[in-house]
């Protein structure tokens, strides 16, 4: 007879409706933080796309349309200093005609007057504005003058377009003005100048001599320009037995005198003498 193992059969446990909706809960809960987590990479990666450099870009094109019309100004300059606008070359194209004329100052200066004429969607927009550069004010200097006025001006439109959120506004105070020096020459400048040429050969001999004075003043009120010149030459040639000497003499002068009248007028008279060279011719 061939004896029957038994086995002992454990009960199944079944596990409670709680634990089981638990589980499937967990599930649910680590499948949202996977989708959040790759949302918010797709999301990173998106605004990394979307440089600063393409965001101001996008505001440019909103830009005024601006056409400068000066004969005598520096555009790259302007164009450097004032980044915000847009630059066009056709009059009628442009939202904002910036007329810029000049007038002589009475004190040697110059009067510089932009106009702002507004078009297209700044029609009926206009605006007036001036610099004024002094006799003594170097070519930046006036350069860089000119730019600021223009600038400011066309604030007044680049505030009504969307690229005026990356406009930052600065406030310089004024400087102490310096000190009073005593000028013991009344503003006087006086100038002399010489200078001389000489070379020779056996058959021809040559020197040459010059000079030059001048005198100026410049004041708020008053210009006064005076300029005396002189020169010499003298040549000397020989062939065979024969020399011939020549001599000539000349001289210059000029002078100017201008009265100032107020900030837009002078009044004043200009003379320049000019006695023909002499001449001297000898044989011997």
């Amino acid at each position: 007879m061939k004896k029957k193992k038994c086995q002992k059969v454990m009960p199944r446990v079944r596990q409670p409706k709680s634990l089981r909706l638990l589980k499937s809960e967990r599930f649910y809960i680590f499948l949202l933080i996977g989708l959040t987590f790759c949302l918010s990479l797709e999301l990173s990666a998106q605004e990394k796309a979307t440089s600063p450099s393409q965001d101001l870009a996008q505001l440019k094109k909103t830009a005024p349309k601006v056409y400068i019309d000066c004969g005598s100004c520096d555009l790259d300059y302007i164009k450097t200093e004032i980044p915000f606008v847009n630059y066009v070359r056709e009059r009628k194209e442009a939202d904002v005609h910036v007329l810029i004329t000049t007038l002589r100052t009475g004190s040697g200066g110059r009067e510089y007057t932009l106009t702002f004429l507004g078009q297209n969607r700044f029609a009926g927009q206009d605006d007036v504005l001036k610099y004024f550069s002094h006799q003594t004010d170097t070519e930046e200097e006036i350069r860089s003058g000119l730019t600021e006025v223009l600038k400011i001006g066309l604030m007044t439109y680049v505030n009504q377009t969307p690229i005026s959120q990356k406009i930052r506004v600065d406030y310089r105070e004024t400087e102490p003005a310096p000190s009073p020096v005593k000028d013991r020459w009344k503003s006087w400048v006086f100038s002399i100048s010489t200078g001389g040429h000489f070379n020779g050969e056996q058959s021809h001999t040559h020197e040459s001599i010059r000079g030059s004075f001048s005198a100026n003043k410049v004041t708020p009120d008053l210009k006064f320009n005076l300029t005396l010149s002189a020169s010499y030459s003298h040549d000397r040639y020989t062939y065979e037995d024969q020399n011939l000497e020549s001599s000539t003499r000349s001289y210059n002068g000029s002078g100017l005198l201008v009265k100032s009248l107020g900030q837009h007028w002078s009044v004043g008279f200009f003379i320049q003498l000019h006695l023909l060279p002499t001449a001297i011719t000898s044989y011997a």
